[in-house]
């Protein structure tokens, strides 16, 4: 979600336009095998590599260092360790009081992403006190309302493929812009602004905010008795694995037809389930084939849920 492609557009415009006397440097801390291939995309926008760090953690030690990248599996100077140093993923990151250190080597963190439902490094970019620049987009307004003290990003919505989700794509020109605002503000005005952030983050996103808003819900909330074996009772319903299928040119509609008439689910286009059988229809995987594995499933639940009993042929008298 984070629009990598965007960033680097913005930055290289305001160096363009700005011409900024002091070297600067674009860090990312990402996982470089993540998908972007960021030097690649650098070198078509003008960027020299050499102006671009990343964080490199050691799987030994557990220290980190920034400088350029150069691949995975470097050598560690904290331990001596070779080929150790990989960049910041799901299996190797650095600790909390570590990614505070990164944020604070920053001048001005930029946040530039599709969609999301909270993005958590705008909050932890605020709590360093740093000037954040944020896509006005789903929870990047909530970070550029009044008294968040972000500078907010301009962008123009473009549609996910098969979900509609609306998504954003922020603007390199508002990206380039607003750097430069951070840019010419002095150190005074750029505290001054950084401790605001903060303060907004401590109020609106603390344990003690964020609980209170939980307990309230929680002890208002009417006492409501579920009947959860009757729920159980209707998830399991009998799937018809002998169903008819007609031919439907469509085949969005030709999915959830196989779902609703053999599988007795009324489903949807945004259900994971939906999303894999159409990128299998995408790469040519016959019909029959997936047809033959609904109907297998179908069987399969059947036999589970439905048993077949001696007495069901049996007559009752």
């Amino acid at each position: 979600r984070k629009s990598v492609p965007n960033l680097l557009e913005g930055y290289a415009k305001w160096k363009e336009v700005s011409r900024p006397r002091n070297k600067t440097y674009l860090l990312f801390h990402t996982y470089w095998k993540e998908g972007w291939n960021i030097h690649k995309m650098a070198e078509e926008y003008g960027i020299d590599k050499a102006e671009i760090l990343t964080t490199h953690v050691c799987k030994k030690c557990g220290n980190y260092e920034i400088k350029k990248y150069d691949g995975e599996d470097q050598d560690c100077i904290s331990c001596g360790s070779e080929k150790t140093q990989v960049t910041p993923n799901v299996g190797c990151g650095v600790r909390e009081e570590q990614l505070n250190e990164i944020y604070n080597l920053m001048d001005v963190y930029c946040h530039p992403f599709t969609s999301g439902g909270q993005e958590i490094p705008i909050q932890e970019a605020k709590l360093t006190e740093l000037i954040t620049l944020v896509t006005s987009y789903s929870c990047g307004e909530e970070s550029c309302e009044e008294g968040a003290h972000s500078l907010p990003l301009e962008w123009s919505e473009y549609r996910e493929h098969q979900t509609e989700f609306k998504k954003a794509s922020t603007c390199p020109n508002s990206i380039a812009e607003n750097i430069d605002k951070v840019y010419h503000m002095t150190s005074e005005e750029r505290s001054a602004k950084g401790k605001k952030a903060r303060q907004w983050v401590v109020d609106n996103f603390s344990l003690e905010a964020i609980g209170k808003f939980f307990e309230d819900f929680i002890d208002n909330t009417e006492v409501k008795e579920y009947n959860f074996e009757e729920e159980e009772t209707i998830e399991r319903k009998r799937n018809n694995p002998d169903a008819f299928v007609p031919h439907i040119e469509s085949n969005s509609d030709w999915v959830l037809t196989l779902y609703r008439d053999i599988l007795a689910t009324e489903n949807h286009t945004n259900d994971e389930g939906y999303k894999t059988w159409m990128t299998s229809l995408e790469n040519k995987v016959p019909r029959k084939q997936i047809e033959d594995y609904f109907r297998k499933v179908a069987r399969e639940h059947n036999q589970k849920y439905f048993p077949v009993k001696i007495e069901d042929f049996l007559d009752s008298q």
